[in-house]
């Protein structure tokens, strides 16, 4: 898994630069560079006024030297960027696709003052169209506190929740999560989600109050059997393994408000994968994960055989 480049498209707000402080980070513990990358489209505009493309490129150029010379001031990470014109977000996803990127990290939403997208919205085409991983970050996680003025590095990622739902395919989220970890400081929690058995009956018949009980002990216990496995395979690692099984609860919302109630640093998960009791799958879960988050997702398309 050699990572090239970790990219960061920008747009020129400060919503857009929420992303940097986690990329520098995770472009120092992968060793790679950090890619700055804007797009501006064919009819550019400023509040409302059209310019032209030339200025629309130039604005970007002084605005990734101003980016780059804050980012020089406080980390050693290689910084190179990129100004690109199209149609967003065709022609980001284009642009990382053709540079062969392995990994991008961006916010989940903010405008730009060269941009009529909502970065939201363009997160959610990234993440639906790219083949390489995406570590989305919420604004909220990483915006400067008032009168700070300088770019710093977020913390190594030393609490790591990675949703599975039994099969090969949402597992190739673990080596990602270990890619990521703070060296041996990091303690990863597997965990595995058993939803609410909705009878077609009422439930309050005393036969289908006994079927869900019996359809949520037997997905805790296979679940629980899962998770010991997977510990196992993982022990000669020397690593910091927990496992946690939810009972009960509609996946995604029940994996948001476990990072948030054990105060996880890090989500990764598959966008796909299906297997086992629960019978959910993966990526309808990653979608709702990643609009709840309050911590940074990175989702990841496990390749297809």
């Amino acid at each position: 898994m050699n990572v090239k480049s970790l990219v960061v498209p920008l747009d020129g707000s400060t919503f857009a630069e929420a992303a940097l402080p986690f990329a520098l980070s995770v472009a120092r513990r992968l060793e790679t560079r950090v890619q700055l990358v804007s797009v501006y489209e064919d009819e550019p505009r400023v509040g409302g006024w059209l310019i032209s493309a030339a200025g629309a490129k130039e604005w970007f150029e002084g605005y990734h030297w101003e980016v780059r010379e804050r980012i020089v001031a406080v980390s050693d990470v290689p910084v190179s960027t990129a100004v690109v014109r199209g149609p967003m977000p065709k022609a980001l996803v284009g642009y990382v696709e053709q540079q062969r990127c392995e990994l991008v990290a961006m916010t989940t939403h903010g405008r730009g003052t060269l941009s009529r997208a909502w970065l939201g919205s363009v997160a959610d085409h990234v993440m639906r169209h790219v083949t390489m991983p995406v570590l989305l970050v919420r604004p909220s996680d990483a915006a400067p506190k008032e009168g700070e003025q300088q770019l710093v590095e977020a913390e190594p990622f030393a609490q790591i929740l990675v949703p599975l739902d039994g099969s090969k395919a949402a597992e190739q989220s673990v080596k990602w999560a270990l890619r990521l970890g703070h060296d041996r400081c990091a303690t990863y929690t597997m965990v595995r989600a058993v939803p609410p058995l909705f009878a077609l009956t009422t439930a309050y018949l005393p036969h289908a109050i006994q079927e869900t009980k019996q359809f949520l002990e037997q997905g805790r216990k296979e679940s629980e059997t899962y998770l010991a496995d997977l510990r196992e395979r993982l022990r000669g690692e020397d690593l910091e393994v927990r496992t946690e099984v939810l009972v009960g609860v509609q996946p995604g919302w029940g994996i948001v408000r476990y990072a948030d109630e054990q105060e996880m640093d890090l989500i990764v998960i598959a966008t796909h994968g299906r297997g086992g009791v629960p019978r959910l799958i993966l990526g309808s879960v990653a979608d709702k994960v990643v609009r709840g988050s309050h911590v940074p997702v990175l989702v990841h398309r496990p390749p297809t055989s």
